[in-house]
């Protein structure tokens, strides 16, 4: 008599068929196993998958995904998206899924659905933030609007998104997930503009300095925009530079043009930007400072610390330096750098880049301040 578990050939009975005759049974009885046994038989699963991007439409890669079936998470329940933010959850068995989202800096999303045998869900997700971004785009050098032009967010090395700035160079951004991001702006006939370590979060409006674009300066020719905040109101750039024929120039909102320097924009009315074009056409130290008119006691500083502050300062070929007001000191004068031309090479003196720090000027016509020498900065 032939063993019970081979057939009357010797040959091994399958599994499979063994497995198949139960939850074949199993179907005939109406046990909720028949649709899985089908499927598994016919190797047809549900599947799950979609793209993660965010507000602006840009995929959001390294979103974490989880699955979870009946209230319980699957043995491949979490994923993580790829480089174009695409999940796929593939051979799952029917019933009710919850899908779960998020990524740092946006607010976590969750959805959930019914799948039967052979249901696919194409479910795309869109994670959002809790900041909107406003801001302008303007010349630097006479602060009018530059329209019609991208504005493109990185966190990262991948554009996070860009936004369009209307024909008066203003955009808003809404949805914006908490983090540090860069700025970047192109347009034709400009330096390219990039400003790194822009901070948005708080869950509300968050308005940026203005987006100064920047008209390459001549060769041995510096450019130095200052923007910042609604407050202070007025906030004056100074430069002073060796003149042959007098001995020292200033140049400020009263005196527009000296040394073959130019105050090219004065702004009085908040954000800036306030431009000055510095030939170093002359050996010699100069000095470029930042006076707060708006007020000018002993706590301008706070002023322009809690603004901030920021100066940045092109050559020919772009951005090389970029300082913030430093947030301790007193006064109402921010002394941000120093450069001498000596053998036709300049050479800053900024602390290290951290600038020069505060002082205090009697008035706007306090030269003694805002010439090396004086101050923190020390002489060269």
């Amino acid at each position: 008599m032939p063993h019970p578990a081979v057939t009357p050939s010797g040959s091994p009975r399958p599994f499979a068929l063994v497995l198949g005759g139960l939850l074949l049974a199993s179907c005939l009885t109406g046990c909720g196993a028949c649709d899985r046994f089908r499927g598994w038989w016919h190797g047809v699963g549900c599947t799950i998958m979609g793209t993660v991007s965010n507000a602006s439409g840009a995929p959001i890669p390294g979103a974490t995904v989880t699955l979870l079936h009946n209230t319980h998470i699957i043995g491949t329940g979490t994923k993580t998206t790829d480089e174009n933010g695409r999940y796929v959850f593939s051979l799952l068995d029917p019933g009710i899924y919850s899908l779960r989202v998020t990524a740092p800096g946006y607010a976590p999303y969750e959805s959930s659905t019914t799948l039967v045998l052979g249901d696919t869900w194409d479910h795309n997700v869109t994670l959002t933030g809790g900041n909107e971004v406003r801001g302008q785009v303007t010349n630097a050098q006479d602060g009018q609007a530059v329209g019609n032009v991208p504005v493109t967010f990185r966190r990262g090395s991948d554009p996070e998104f860009t936004v369009q700035a209307g024909a008066d160079g203003t955009f808003i951004a809404a949805g914006v997930a908490e983090g540090t991001y860069q700025v970047c702006v192109s347009h034709p006939g400009f330096v390219r503009f990039c400003r790194s370590g822009v901070w948005i979060a708080g869950n509300g409006v968050v308005t940026l300095a203005p987006l100064a674009l920047v008209v390459p300066p001549a060769a041995g020719t510096l450019r130095a925009v200052v923007t910042w905040g609604e407050q202070p109101v007025d906030l004056d750039a100074h430069l002073t530079g060796p003149d042959p024929a007098r001995g020292r120039f200033h140049v400020y909102f009263s005196r527009r043009g000296a040394g073959n320097a130019t105050l090219d924009h004065d702004d009085t009315d908040g954000r800036g930007p306030e431009t000055v074009t510095i030939p170093l056409s002359s050996a010699g130290a100069y000095r470029f400072t930042v006076f707060n008119y708006s007020d000018q006691s002993a706590a301008g500083a706070q002023g322009l610390a809690a603004s901030p502050a920021l100066v940045e300062v092109y050559g020919p070929a772009g951005l090389i330096k970029s300082y913030t007001a430093p947030s301790a000191g007193s006064g109402n004068t921010w002394q941000v750098f120093e450069v001498t031309l000596s053998g036709g090479q300049p050479t800053f003196n900024d602390d290290g880049g951290r600038s020069l720090g505060y002082g205090t000027a009697g008035g706007s016509s306090d030269v003694g301040m805002f010439t090396p020498g004086t101050g923190p900065g020390g002489a060269f």
